[in-house]
C-alpha cells in the first residue's frame, strides 16, 4: 500500500513529540494522520484518536483499520480533553489545526485533570497564536519548544508546552522591554505577545519573511492614519489604533535588529 504523505504542518507537530511518548492523544483528529504517521514511524506506542464530529472520526476510523493500527490507536468520540482520564495514562497531548481560542478553552475545560497529570502538549493554533500564548503565559505553563513554519502559503506556529504553575512573565519576549508594563495589560492581548523570546533569538528564513511582511503592512496604516490626521484629526479610537500600530512596528523592528547581531 502507498504511504500516506503528511504535509509539513503536520510533519513538524510529529517532530515535536517526545521520543519518549507511550500514549498520545491527538485532539480534533480529523483523518487521524498524526497518530498514524507517529505509529508508523514507531515514534509512540500507542494514541487515542479524538474528534467532536461523529463524520470526522468515522474518517479516522477507515483511516486506521486501512493502515492496519486498530489494535494500537483507539477512537472516541467527544469534546476536547473529556475524552480521556487518568487511567488512560496519556503523556502527550496534540491539539491541532484549531484558532488559539479555542485551544485555550479546550485547556481551560480540563484544568483539574492537568493540574494532576504530567502532560505534555503539542499545540498548533491556524490563527490567534497570540491569544493561545497569552493564555498560556498567565495559566502557569512553560513554553519549552517553538517552531515558525510556512506551509500553503500560510504561517504557522507550533508549542511544545507543560504545565508548571510558572511565572506569567516566562515567555515573553526579553526583546520587547515591557516586563514592567506586562502585569497591566491582563485585559488585553499586546503585540508582543505574538512571537515567543526562542524564535526570536533562533529567528530563520521564514520568520524573518514573516516580520518583514508585518512590517510593510503596518507602515501602510500607520502613513494612512498619519495623513487622516494632517487633513481632519484622529478620533480617541483611531488615536489609540496609531499608537499600537506605531508600537507594533517597533516591536518587528526590534526582531529584525535583533536578528542581523
Amino acid at each position: 500500500m502507498r504511504e500516506k504523505q503528511i504535509d509539513e504542518r503536520l510533519k513538524a507537530i510529529c517532530e515535536m513529540v517526545p521520543k519518549d511518548t507511550k500514549c498520545l492523544l491527538d485532539v480534533g483528529t480529523d483523518h487521524g494522520y498524526v497518530p498514524i504517521y507517529l505509529i508508523k514511524k514507531h515514534l509512540i506506542k500507542t494514541a487515542i484518536a479524538a474528534d467532536i464530529s461523529i463524520s470526522s472520526l468515522q474518517k479516522a476510523k477507515d483511516e486506521i483499520e486501512r493502515n492496519g493500527f486498530k489494535n494500537k490507536i483507539q477512537t472516541r468520540q467527544g469534546n476536547g480533553l473529556q475524552v480521556i482520564s487518568a487511567s488512560d495514562k496519556v503523556d502527550t497531548i496534540v491539539i491541532a489545526g484549531m484558532g488559539g481560542v479555542l485551544i485555550s478553552e479546550i485547556l481551560e475545560a480540563a484544568r483539574e485533570l492537568i493540574e494532576t497529570q504530567a502532560f505534555t502538549f503539542i499545540l498548533q493554533p491556524v490563527q490567534a497564536p497570540e491569544e493561545l500564548r497569552n493564555y498560556l503565559c498567565r495559566h502557569g505553563y512553560v513554553i519549552q519548544d517553538e517552531r515558525f513554519l510556512k506551509w500553503a502559503n500560510k504561517y504557522y506556529q507550533v508549542f511544545s508546552c507543560r504545565f508548571q504553575k510558572t511565572s506569567m512573565e516566562n515567555n515573553v519576549p526579553d526583546i520587547c522591554n515591557h516586563k514592567a508594563d506586562f502585569a497591566q495589560k491582563e485585559e488585553k492581548v499586546p503585540y508582543y505577545y505574538e512571537l515567543s523570546g526562542k524564535l526570536i533569538e533562533n529567528p530563520n528564513d521564514i520568520l524573518l519573511e514573516y516580520v518583514n511582511l508585518q512590517c510593510n503592512i503596518l507602515k501602510k496604516i500607520e502613513q494612512k492614519l498619519l495623513n487622516q490626521k494632517k487633513e481632519n484629526g484622529l478620533n480617541e479610537m483611531q488615536q489609540e489604533r496609531l499608537s499600537f500600530v506605531v508600537a507594533k512596528k517597533t516591536f518587528y523592528e526590534r526582531v529584525k535588529k535583533n536578528a542581523s547581531r
